[in-house]
């Protein structure tokens, strides 16, 4: 059975901070939601929901660009995230402004939401990057029996 390579063990860490995003999520929402309909009302639910759908779309896109891009270059998977990034700016300060007058959302329940989930996120994300296990040399690249250029220790003559 071949080793795992490092991009296996990237999209592992990916993996995890996917699902913890998602739980996570769903924890803020469920709880934001429910606080927002006892304090506010109508106007508390929409703004939980929102909230959520907010935190879902910032907090869950990165670790899906990098789940779907850990076996691409460098040069492809920051293109990638940076790219997502600026989609989903543009996506919430169109939201934001088109949810600024609305009647239907209480500000307060849905801005709460979304610090806590991003907030959340954040936490997430950094603890299954620094707990996973990435090997810092992919073995998958080893050189294969028999290979003439096998490294010999010392640095070329020419």
């Amino acid at each position: 059975m071949a080793e795992p390579t490092t991009s296996d063990a990237m999209r592992a860490v990916f993996r995890t901070a996917l699902r913890d995003v998602l739980l996570l999520t769903v924890a803020v929402t469920v709880i934001g939601t429910v606080l927002g309909v006892v304090l506010v009302g109508q106007r508390g639910l929409w703004g939980g929901i929102l909230g959520g759908v907010v935190v879902l779309l910032v907090g869950g896109t990165t670790p899906i660009t990098m789940l779907l891009t850990a076996r691409a270059s460098l040069t492809a998977a920051l293109g990638a995230v940076a790219g997502g990034w600026l989609v989903k700016t543009v996506i919430v300060l169109v939201a934001v402004v088109a949810l600024r007058g609305a009647d239907l959302v209480d500000p307060r329940v849905l801005t709460l939401v979304v610090v806590a989930g991003l907030l959340g996120s954040v936490v997430v994300d950094a603890r299954a990057v620094l707990s996973g296990r990435v090997p810092y040399i992919d073995t998958g690249a080893a050189t294969q029996p028999g290979d003439s250029r096998e490294p010999s220790g010392e640095a070329d003559s020419e």
